[in-house]
C-alpha cells in the first residue's frame, strides 16, 4: 500500500510553483518521515502576537532564545516584517484559526492547513499562513491556490 504524503500548506504551494521535474523532485522528499520547521519560532510568535494580543518584545521572547545566529536573524527579520504588513491592515479582530488536513482525491497526497491566524478584515473572515521566503515566486497558479474563497469541504481536524 502505498504512503500518503502529508505537507504543510507552505511545502505544498512551494512544490506548486516549481516546473513538474522540480515539482516531482519537491514532493518526492517527503516520501521519507523527518523534516525540520526553520521557521517554527517566528509562526509561534506571529500567532502570540495577533491572537495573544502580546507586544512585540514579548512575542519574539521564543526567536531571541534561539542558539543558531542565522536561523534567529531570519526568524526575527521574518517577524518585523510581518509586524510591518499587520500594521498597515486594517483589521477589525484576529481570531484563533480552524486547522485541518485535506487529502487528494486518489488519497496519496494531504495538505495540511494550520494557519497561524484568522483576521476579520473590511468584514471578510480571512485565513493567514506566513510563508516567509525570499526565493520562490508566487506565481498566479500559486497565488490561486492560496486564496481561494469558501465554502470548502469539512476537513478531519488535526490531532
Amino acid at each position: 500500500m502505498a504512503r500518503v504524503v502529508r505537507l504543510g500548506l507552505m511545502a505544498f504551494l512551494k512544490g506548486m510553483a516549481q516546473n513538474t521535474p522540480n515539482k516531482t523532485k519537491q514532493y518526492e522528499r517527503y516520501n521519507e518521515p523527518g523534516g525540520f520547521r526553520y521557521y517554527a519560532e517566528l509562526e509561534q510568535a506571529i500567532t502570540a502576537l495577533v491572537v495573544g494580543g502580546r507586544p512585540f518584545e514579548q512575542a519574539s521572547e521564543p526567536i531571541r532564545r534561539i542558539a543558531d545566529p542565522t536561523k534567529r536573524e531570519h526568524n526575527l527579520d521574518g517577524l518585523t516584517d510581518f509586524d510591518r504588513w499587520r500594521r498597515g491592515r486594517k483589521v477589525e479582530h484576529y481570531f484563533a484559526p480552524p486547522a485541518g488536513v485535506y487529502p487528494s482525491p486518489s488519497g496519496l497526497l494531504a495538505v495540511k492547513l494550520k494557519p497561524e491566524f484568522g483576521m476579520l478584515e473590511r468584514g471578510a473572515r480571512k485565513l493567514v499562513a506566513v510563508w516567509n521566503t525570499a526565493n520562490t515566486k508566487l506565481t498566479p497558479t500559486v497565488a490561486g491556490v492560496s486564496s481561494q474563497s469558501g465554502p470548502f469541504p469539512t476537513a478531519p481536524a488535526i490531532s
